[in-house]
C-alpha cells in the first residue's frame, strides 16, 4: 500500500485492532485522543523500523515516552516504537506487559522486569535475537513457555530472590 501517514481522528474512539502488515510505505501515525486501546500486534508487524507513532497530548488513555507506548497511568507497557539496545529497564510502575512489546527489538540483549510488573504477556518479548537475559523481578507469579520467544542467544531468566512465586539457579527458572 502506498499509504505514507495515517491520522487516526479523535472522534474515533476505543480500541483500535488493525494490522499494518502491508503498509510498507507508512511513516508516521497519529493516535487521536479518543484511542483508549492499542491492539498489541497493530505495530509489530509493520514492516518500517523508522516508523514514527504520536498520541494526542490530550489523549487521557495513551502517552508515549523514551519511544515506548505506554498506558497513561504508566502501569501497561504497551510497545517500543523506537527498538531498544543493550539493556533496557522497564519503569517502576509498570504492571502489565503486552504480547509484542518488545517484538524486533533486534540489539536487545538484556531486559530487566522491575518489581511492579505482575504480569508479562504471550510473546512479550520475542524476536530479540541478541537477547541474552532477563531478569524478573518481585511480583512475577508465572512465566509460560511461550513468554520470551525466538529469543536464540537467551541464556537466563533470573530472579529476584525476594520472589515468592519464582526462583532460578544458574538461569535456569523454576517454580517455588
Amino acid at each position: 500500500a502506498s499509504l505514507g501517514e495515517l491520522r487516526i481522528p479523535n472522534s474515533v474512539t476505543g480500541r483500535i485492532d488493525f494490522n499494518l502488515r502491508e503498509c510498507t510505505n507508512l511513516s508516521n501515525v497519529v493516535i487521536g485522543r479518543g484511542v483508549s486501546e492499542v491492539a498489541p500486534f497493530i505495530f509489530s508487524a509493520a514492516p518500517n523500523q523508522s516508523l514514527s507513532v504520536k498520541v494526542d497530548p490530550e489523549n487521557p488513555f495513551l502517552s508515549i515516552k523514551d519511544g515506548v507506548l505506554f498506558s497513561r497511568d504508566g502501569t501497561c507497557f504497551i510497545r517500543c516504537l523506537t527498538p531498544k539496545e543493550g539493556c533496557y529497564e522497564v519503569p517502576e510502575g509498570v504492571e502489565l506487559i503486552f504480547a509484542n512489546a518488545f517484538s524486533g527489538c533486534k540489539n536487545l540483549e538484556r531486559v530487566v522486569l522491575s518489581d511492579s510488573v505482575a504480569q508479562f504477556n504471550m510473546c512479550a518479548i520475542s524476536w530479540c535475537p541478541k537477547l541474552e537475559e532477563v531478569y524478573v523481578g518481585r511480583r512475577v507469579e508465572y512465566i509460560y513457555r511461550r513468554n520470551v520467544r525466538s529469543c536464540a542467544e537467551l541464556r537466563a531468566i533470573n530472579v529476584d530472590t525476594n520472589n515468592p512465586f519464582l526462583s532460578s539457579k544458574d538461569g535456569v527458572l523454576f517454580d517455588k
